[in-house]
């Protein structure tokens, strides 16, 4: 079954939402197909939940690995995906669902947080995308701002993770296996409604036949 992915160059930001864009030449050569079969790249991070993660928290686990962005439009629409995997999974001791977005903590948990009222969670709220229920890990520490535009901009330290597993549009899924292999990479989201059955029953293939090994 096929469906019309909304396109993978969505990095395209709401200039009073998201405004994070990657330098294009940073994104050229980037083809996370290529990531297949290896491992994990090294990383080192802390989620919004305050739970420190690493490679090593990894080991022994089947691990899908969201990358995503606030104002992504396909992004918001797999929230609901992911969602329903982790809770399809919530009991496996065998399987982790984490995600990660070249955003800071506070705007992540803004649009996160239903009791906050403020610009990122009007996103979700005009998206109607659902509270994200996995781990959510901010791969920026800080941003600042152009000296020629009022737009935010990623830090460097924003792109190492992005750059290590050559994204460059989301979203973009990588599922690895026990030993840390990449072993599965999907990148964009259909638009038609009947895709977030065909995605989920997918990912569980792919999820399933790992978690046998």
């Amino acid at each position: 079954m096929k469906f019309k992915s909304i396109p993978l160059l969505l990095l395209l930001f709401f200039p009073l939402i998201s405004g994070y864009p990657q330098k294009q030449d940073s994104i050229i050569k980037r083809n996370p197909e290529e990531m297949k079969d290896k491992m994990i790249p090294t990383f080192s991070r802390i989620s919004l939940s305050g739970k420190y993660w690493n490679n090593d928290s990894l080991k022994g686990k089947v691990t899908l690995i969201a990358f995503w962005y606030i104002g992504c439009i396909p992004c918001m629409r797999e929230i609901s995906l992911l969602n329903k995997l982790h809770r399809e999974y919530s009991k496996s001791k065998d399987f982790l669902l984490i995600s990660m977005a070249p955003q800071i903590k506070e705007d992540l948990s803004s649009f996160n947080n239903d009791s906050v009222k403020n610009v990122f969670s009007t996103v979700r709220s005009y998206f109607k995308a659902e509270p994200i229920e996995y781990e959510i890990i901010p791969t920026c520490d800080v941003h600042g701002k152009r000296k020629d535009t009022t737009n935010f901009y990623l830090m460097p330290e924003c792109e190492n993770i992005i750059q290590d597993f050559k994204v460059w549009g989301y979203p973009q899924i990588f599922i690895s296996d026990k030993k840390g292999f990449i072993r599965f990479v999907h990148g964009g989201f259909a638009q038609e409604p009947s895709a977030l059955d065909f995605f989920f029953n997918l990912y569980k293939t792919e999820i399933d036949e790992l978690l046998k090994n």
